[in-house]
């Protein structure tokens, strides 16, 4: 998705998050003087990632914030809003580190927002190095087919780690990723989703199952696809091979924590 058809592109930066979404919603929240901490982001800052490659979100904020507050009367438009909410973004400066977003307010007030592919890294090397997380108190056994496709996709990714002599490193130049493949987007938007609606997200353990039962099942679809056409002794590039590499880790990183997390189970220990 081009940003410049849509509207004045703004360039901003944000602190680095294992989850995307909730960096977007609490800086977003905080660009208009609200408390970045409130307990329910998810009321507060509609946001979702929409299925258009590059990686893009859609946040409804502007509507939210018009709807029936007479102290923003000043903007009358949920674009002149949006705008304003962006260009807050792109004059916040951050003591952590930070990567490079942009973001574009269309005519009826929606926010688009990118991150580069700088951004997009420092998130893997994020995952690549979080520690397993707290089991949760109320986790249930997983039914049988996710349980097997799950077994089985960490299975592969072991195999296809073990076979490289590569060693895995995210320290490449990331101007000389701009051609990822359309299953490099799509696996990298489904380990997103996971860990942005239920690795790091604090939810009801109705919503929480049915959500990890379907993004689990979306997981294991874009790396079989990913895996179809991915040939690392084909690409140009120590780069890619790499970039690749990577992915795989990301993805054995994630099962292995969606095992942990979710249903309190240890990869391998009893397969």
């Amino acid at each position: 998705m081009d940003l410049s058809q849509i509207g004045n592109i703004h360039i901003f930066r944000l602190p680095i998050d294992t989850s995307l979404l909730a960096i977007i919603r609490q800086q977003l929240w905080a660009s208009v003087d609200r408390s970045p901490n409130i307990h329910n982001l998810l009321v507060a800052v509609p946001c979702k990632r929409i299925d258009r490659p590059p990686c893009t979100y859609l946040s409804a904020l502007p509507h939210q914030l018009l709807k029936g507050n007479t102290q923003l009367t000043p903007y009358l438009s949920t674009q002149v809003l949006g705008n304003y909410l962006l260009e807050n973004l792109a004059a916040t400066s951050y003591d952590e580190p930070t990567n490079q977003w942009q973001g574009a307010a269309n005519n009826q007030g929606y926010l688009y927002l990118q991150p580069s592919n700088g951004a997009i890294v420092a998130w893997l090397h994020q995952l690549l190095n979080i520690k397993n997380s707290v089991p949760n108190s109320d986790s249930l056994a997983p039914p049988s087919d996710t349980l097997i496709t799950l077994k089985y996709i960490y299975t592969r990714c072991n195999q296809l780690l073990q076979t490289t002599t590569t060693e895995i490193s995210l320290q490449f130049n990331t101007t000389e990723l701009t051609s990822w493949t359309i299953n490099e987007m799509e696996l990298i938007g489904a380990i997103l989703d996971i860990w942005d609606h239920v690795l790091t997200n604090s939810i009801s353990t109705n919503i929480r199952n049915h959500r990890i039962l379907s993004l689990s099942q979306q997981l294991v679809e874009k790396f079989l696809e990913f895996e179809k056409y991915c040939c690392m002794s084909a690409k140009s590039n120590q780069t890619s091979r790499n970039f690749n590499l990577v992915l795989i880790a990301v993805v054995k990183k994630t099962v292995k924590i969606i095992f942990s997390q979710c249903w309190r189970l240890e990869p391998l220990k009893h397969w």
